[in-house]
C-alpha cells in the first residue's frame, strides 16, 4: 500500500463549497428582522399583552398576562427573539456593509429598524442592554442602560439614518422590501416620522431630549412625514402556518375561546356612543345577539304600551371574566353586573380584516401622524397648521383608509367630536367611566388617536402609559397582585434571567 502525503498553500480555496453562501444579503437579513418584529410585536405580544393593555381586546382570560399578571417564560421568549432575531440581523447588515457606499441606504434602514426594536424593548421592559448588547467581548458582564441613555442612543440612530439616506441612492435588490417595495423616499418619511413619534413618546420623562429631536424632525418639513395613506408603514402576515396572524391561529386552529379576542367594552362604548361607522371595520356582529325588550307608548292618543324587542348587533366585552367585574369595596357586587349572564357568542369579535391569516399590522399611519402633529401644536410646538386642522385631518385619514369618506361630515358634526365641543357620553357597564369627551384639545386628540390605532396594541398601551388621559376602566382583581384590587395596566414587564 502506498500512502501519499502532500501539502498545498491553496487548501482553503480547494475546500470551499462553491454552492455555499458566505455572506448574507441585506435583503435576507432585513426581511428576517421585519418578519420577527411582526410575529412578536404585532402577533404574539399583541395577542397576549398589548391588545388587552390598550383596551382593544376584551375577554381574553387564557393566562396570567391577560389578567395583568406575570408570565415570565413568555416575556423572556419575546425579549430573546427581539435581540437574537431582529437586533442581531440589523447589526449584521451594519457591520458587513457600512463601509460600502453601494449599500448605504440599506444600512440606514437597518439602523432605523434597530432603533425601532430597541424602542419596543425599552417601552416594554424599561432599562435594557443596548450599549454593549450582542457583543461577545463584553460577556459575562452585560450592562443595562438607563432609559434616558437608551432613548438618547435610539433617537441618535434615527437621526443618523435620516440624515444619511438619499432617495436617489441604493435600494433593495429586485424590490425585496416587504414594507415599501424598495421606495427609499417612503423609507425616509418612515424614519423621520418614527423619530418624531418616539420623541413625543418620551416627552414626559425626558423633555429636553424629546424637544431636540421633535424640533429637528419637524425642521425636515412635512413632505418628510407620513401624511398620506399610501405612505403608511404596514407589515402583513401571510397565509401560511409559519407566518400567519397569531389571532387567526387562536380562532381557527387552536379554537380556545379564552384566547380569542372580543372588542373591548371600553373601546366599543366610544364607537356606539357616536355612531362611529368604523365599527363595521373594527368589529364583527355578535354571533348570538342579545335581545333587548322595551315598552313604548302606542301613540295616536292612546296611553296603551306595547312591548318591542330588538337585537343588539354589537356588544363589547370587558377584560377578564365575571369574577373580574365585581369589587364589593366599591359597591360593585356580582349580582349587579348587567353582563353576568352573557355568553362568549353574545359579544362582538374583531373585524375580519384583523382576524385574517394575512392581516395587516400598522407601524405608523397618516392618521396617527396627523394626531401627533395636533398634539405638538396644542402643547406649544411650531407647526405648519393648527391643532384643530391636524385633528380633523387625522379623523379624515382614518375614515379614508377604510373607504368611509361619505360618513365623515356627520361624525365630525357631533358634540364631543367637533372641535371645541363636549359631550356627556354614556356610562360603561359598571358606571366607573363614561364615553363623554370634553372640549380639552388634548383629550380629543388622544381619544381619536387611540381609536384610529385599533390593532396597534403596543402603541395604544404606550399612549395611555404616557398621558393617562384616556377614559379606561381598570382591570379588577388582577392576577399575581396580592392586596391590589385593580390595575390600569402593567407598567412594564420583567425577566428574571438574561441569557
Amino acid at each position: 500500500m502506498i500512502i501519499v502525503l502532500s501539502c498545498t498553500s491553496d487548501f482553503e480555496e480547494i475546500n470551499k463549497n462553491p454552492n455555499q453562501f458566505t455572506t448574507a444579503s441585506p435583503e435576507a437579513l432585513l426581511t428576517g428582522a421585519f418578519r420577527t418584529s411582526l410575529n412578536e410585536v404585532g402577533g404574539e405580544m399583541n395577542l397576549w399583552m398589548f391588545a388587552s393593555y390598550a383596551r382593544y381586546a376584551g375577554g381574553l382570560q387564557g393566562n396570567e398576562l391577560h389578567q395583568f399578571g406575570v408570565a415570565e417564560v413568555l416575556t423572556r421568549g419575546y425579549w430573546q427573539n427581539l435581540y437574537v432575531d431582529v437586533i442581531t440581523a440589523c447589526d449584521a447588515v451594519i457591520n458587513i456593509y457600512e463601509d460600502n457606499p453601494d449599500f448605504n441606504n440599506r444600512v440606514q434602514v437597518a439602523k432605523a429598524w434597530k432603533a425601532y426594536t430597541y424602542h419596543v424593548i425599552f417601552t416594554t421592559w424599561g432599562p435594557a442592554p443596548l450599549s454593549n448588547a450582542i457583543d461577545i467581548n463584553q460577556l459575562p458582564d452585560i450592562i443595562f442602560d438607563s432609559e434616558e441613555k437608551g432613548y438618547t442612543q435610539i433617537l441618535s440612530m434615527l437621526k443618523e439614518a435620516s440624515d444619511n439616506m438619499s432617495a436617489e441612492g441604493d435600494s433593495f435588490v429586485n424590490g425585496q422590501d416587504v414594507i415599501y417595495g424598495g421606495d427609499m423616499n417612503k423609507w425616509m418619511k418612515f424614519i423621520n416620522t418614527m423619530r418624531l413619534k418616539i420623541a413625543l413618546r418620551i416627552s414626559t420623562g425626558f423633555p429636553s431630549l424629546a424637544q431636540q429631536h421633535i424640533n429637528e424632525a419637524l425642521a425636515k418639513g412635512e413632505d418628510m412625514l407620513i401624511l398620506d395613506n399610501s405612505d403608511n408603514a404596514i407589515l402583513s402576515f401571510e397565509n401560511d402556518p409559519v407566518n400567519w396572524n397569531s389571532f387567526y391561529n387562536q380562532e381557527v386552529i387552536v379554537q380556545n375561546d379564552n384566547h380569542i379576542p372580543k372588542v373591548n367594552h371600553n373601546f366599543m362604548l366610544f364607537l356606539t356612543t357616536y355612531g362611529d361607522p368604523r365599527i363595521e371595520v373594527f368589529a364583527a356582529e355578535s354571533k348570538k345577539k342579545v335581545l333587548i325588550t322595551d315598552m313604548l307608548q302606542e301613540g295616536g292618543g292612546s296611553t296603551d304600551t306595547i312591548s318591542v324587542q330588538y337585537a343588539v348587533p354589537y356588544l363589547g366585552e370587558p377584560l377578564g371574566t365575571n369574577a373580574n367585574r365585581a369589587l364589593p369595596n366599591w359597591g360593585l357586587n356580582e349580582n349587579d353586573n348587567p353582563l353576568r349572564d352573557y355568553e362568549f357568542d353574545n359579544y362582538s369579535g374583531w373585524g375580519e380584516r384583523f382576524m385574517a391569516a394575512d392581516a395587516d399590522y400598522t407601524l405608523i399611519s397618516a392618521a396617527e401622524t396627523y394626531f401627533i402633529l395636533a398634539e405638538l401644536n396644542a402643547t406649544g410646538y411650531n407647526t405648519v397648521e393648527s391643532a384643530q386642522s391636524y385633528y380633523n385631518k387625522g379623523i379624515e385619514a382614518s375614515f379614508s383608509r377604510y373607504n368611509l369618506q361619505n360618513e365623515l361630515s356627520g361624525y365630525l358634526s357631533q358634540d364631543g367630536i367637533a372641535w371645541g365641543t363636549s359631550s356627556q357620553g354614556k356610562r360603561n357597564y359598571n358606571g366607573i367611566i363614561t364615553s363623554g369627551i370634553s372640549d380639552d384639545p388634548l383629550e380629543k386628540i388622544l381619544t381619536q388617536r387611540w381609536i384610529a390605532m385599533f390593532f396597534q396594541g403596543h402603541d395604544g398601551y404606550c399612549l395611555q402609559k404616557r398621558t393617562r388621559k384616556l377614559a379606561w376602566s381598570p382591570f379588577i382583581e388582577p392576577a399575581d397582585r396580592i392586596g391590589v384590587d385593580y390595575l390600569d395596566f402593567p407598567e412594564r414587564m420583567f425577566i428574571l434571567k438574561v441569557s
